[in-house]
């Protein structure tokens, strides 16, 4: 039995990796089978201010356990992030800092 694996990374305009999973990452590799419905990924998008890109994914395992990529579809969405909260680098972890 095929199962497919569905993917999905945010980079930077500059091609850094912010993030990346997929199904099987998820543990959703024994809930899939061919022929099934659709995936539906959400996420909090807590970028810093810039121009980010999504890439999709579709792949299975062969009988040797090789990842076989069938369709990727690089940089098909563009996320433009306008305003955040202030801090400093990619993403806010949103910290919450206290004195004890």
């Amino acid at each position: 039995m095929v199962r497919p694996i569905f993917g999905i990374t945010l980079k930077t305009k500059e091609g850094l990796t912010v993030y990346g999973t997929n199904s099987e990452m998820a543990g959703m590799g024994d809930a899939l089978a061919a022929g099934d419905g659709v995936v539906a990924c959400s996420f909090e998008l807590n970028c810093a201010p810039g121009d980010y890109f999504l890439s999709f994914g579709i792949a299975s395992r062969d009988g040797n356990g090789e990842v076989v990529p069938h369709d990727r579809r690089y940089d098909s969405v563009h996320l433009c992030v306008e305003s955040s909260d202030a801090f400093l680098g990619i993403t806010d972890l949103k910290a919450e800092l206290q004195v004890l």
